[in-house]
């Protein structure tokens, strides 16, 4: 039971993001009073017109706590100008963040899904990064109707996701060929580990120095450097890229396929294109009328649970995904989730599930009744609150 807390008022910092809606409904069950401020930031790093009305705002109402879904130095700004608590709940891996020395207020409590992201930023001093998984509000979705008639959702193999253009054959460009190749290694490499994301120590500092060399020498600026942060995200999104292809073009030449996304899918030959799919009304359909559900996870996601698990789950659905540490401690692979290391492994499971209606199912119920118990907005949102002290 959660002690009434009297003084606390939150004012909710909306945006368009994904979890918004549920995380705003969940939030009327607290013994707090919380208000909603929707704006849409041109720079996340400076807006001093949204800065200036902010304070205003915070200082009129007697604002205690801010809370956002991802993190905005410009808020974070705000709450430190005011003595504030600012939560912010991170979906996005990594962190999009140029002004880093904001995540270093002591006004901020950061709550990031991943943990290996979290000890990264522990290790580079930013003290206030927690831990703390996503959530799904699977109760409401069992109360949607989820059916699909007309058949629009319903496949052997459903896939919602980017494709990812990288900015990797881009960053090939000015090098010269032994550096083209250095870092095509470093590529396959990753594609051939599936239980470990080894991009990071491979792309040594050493390394990023000589390749900044050069960068600079072809841009005509001693001073031009590409960040390893931004490196590794090229890297990461280009073997994402480059793992989804392979996989969906070898399971669409045996199954029907169908893969709903913004991205041209013209590599995608056998695959039906579902196009995009709204989050709240058409995504949960997808996952309950898909026979198969397929998370193949961002590779810079180090060990974390993906909002795209707990979505399908949430959903009903039947899902197999790629491993990664968190999702093998949470879940028990076979039972509540499938889990593959492989492309090899991934086909012999679809095979296997597609051909035992009776098994996927029982699985796809187990895994609802695991995140509609473990990963709902109000017990993370409640341990999120006590963390950073807002509720006693």
């Amino acid at each position: 039971m959660i002690d009434k807390v009297t003084g606390t008022r939150i004012l909710l910092f909306e945006w368009n993001a994904f979890m918004q809606r549920d995380l705003e409904t969940e939030l009327k069950k607290f013994p707090i009073e919380v208000d909603c401020l929707s704006y849409e930031f041109k720079d996340w790093d400076k807006d001093d017109f949204f800065y200036e009305r902010f304070i205003e705002k915070i200082r009129d109402k007697g604002y205690t706590c801010v809370l956002s879904l991802n993190f905005f130095p410009v808020v974070a700004d705000v709450c430190k100008e005011l003595g504030v608590t600012y939560i912010s709940w991170v979906y996005d891996s990594p962190m999009h963040i140029r002004r880093t020395e904001s995540l270093r207020y002591d006004t901020n409590h950061i709550f990031v899904f991943d943990r290996g992201q979290m000890e990264d930023l522990r290790k580079k001093g930013f003290s206030q990064v927690y831990h703390m998984p996503l959530a799904v509000n699977a109760n409401r979705l069992e109360q949607e109707d989820l059916s699909d008639l007309d058949g629009i959702y319903t496949s052997e193999i459903g896939f919602v996701g980017k494709m990812y253009e990288s900015d990797f054959e881009y960053l090939l460009g000015p090098l010269p060929e032994q550096y083209q190749e250095v870092l095509k290694k470093i590529v396959d490499i990753q594609r051939k580990t599936d239980d470990a994301f080894v991009l990071e120590e491979m792309l040594s500092e050493d390394l990023m120095t000589s390749l900044n060399k050069i960068y600079s020498a072809a841009a005509g600026d001693d001073s031009y450097r590409v960040k390893k942060e931004e490196m590794l995200y090229a890297l990461s999104t280009y073997v994402t890229r480059m793992d989804r292809i392979e996989i969906l073009n070898s399971l669409s030449e045996k199954y029907q396929l169908r893969v709903y996304t913004y991205d041209n899918t013209d590599m995608l030959p056998h695959a039906e294109f579902g196009g995009p799919v709204k989050y709240y009304s058409q995504m949960p359909k997808v996952f309950a009328n898909s026979k198969i559900n397929l998370n193949i996870a961002l590779k810079i996601i180090k060990t974390g649970i993906p909002l795209r698990v707990l979505d399908v789950l949430g959903a009903g659905g039947f899902l197999i995904t790629s491993y990664k540490e968190e999702l093998a401690e949470a879940f028990e692979d076979g039972k509540e989730i499938v889990i593959y290391r492989s492309i090899h492994e991934l086909e012999d499971k679809v095979k296997y599930y597609l051909s035992h209606d009776d098994i996927r199912m029982q699985i796809a119920m187990k895994g609802h009744e695991k995140v509609k118990k473990e990963f709902n907005f109000y017990g993370q949102l409640n341990k999120i609150f006590q963390l950073s002290g807002v509720l006693n």
